[in-house]
């Protein structure tokens, strides 16, 4: 179990498929103007499961910018590669619809990569909602010391806690 501000996240693995895993969050800060605080606990159950490259290099026409297409193609041909795909059933009217598709560089443990995937998007005049687009991200781990120096750089100042 993880504790973030929103509220607990529960991860365990499939005792039935190796391939599969899946997170639990329960958001005690999920807006609700009906209740006295503000807030009610609303769950996301998160399913991840190993894909095929094939099914996200089928993807990769869907990211609209060319440069990232060809870095997300290449990124994919590395040896070693394994591909998640990620669905969310929780509040938002396309849970259980999009996905997220994860993967790490082979050789650089410190870099990820994401192609998250938005459906229902509309197309044509007027409208129908069948449209897709896919977006392109790269997260690096860095040290504390490279926030702090670029917090500084950036003229702010952060109150650090024990654990942080």
């Amino acid at each position: 179990m993880s504790m973030s501000a929103k509220g607990p996240t529960y991860q365990w693995s499939s005792s039935s498929d190796v391939n599969k895993s899946y997170s639990l969050l329960a958001d005690g800060k999920f807006p609700d103007g009906t209740n006295p605080s503000g807030f009610r606990i609303e769950l996301s159950l998160t399913t991840s499961v190993r894909t095929s490259l094939e099914e996200i290099r089928n993807k990769l026409g869907l990211i609209a910018n060319l440069q990232n297409q060809d870095e997300a193609r290449r990124n994919l041909a590395k040896a070693g590669v394994s591909v998640a795909r990620s669905v969310t059933n929780g509040p938002s009217a396309n849970d259980g619809v999009d996905s997220t598709y994860q993967f790490a560089d082979p050789g650089n443990a410190d870099l990820s990569y994401s192609i998250g995937i938005k459906s229902g998007l509309p197309v044509g005049d007027p409208p129908v909602y069948s449209g897709a687009e896919a977006t392109w991200d790269i997260s690096t781990n860095v040290s504390r010391a490279a926030v702090q120096e670029w917090l500084s750089k950036q003229d702010y100042s952060v109150l650090y806690g024990p654990d942080t």
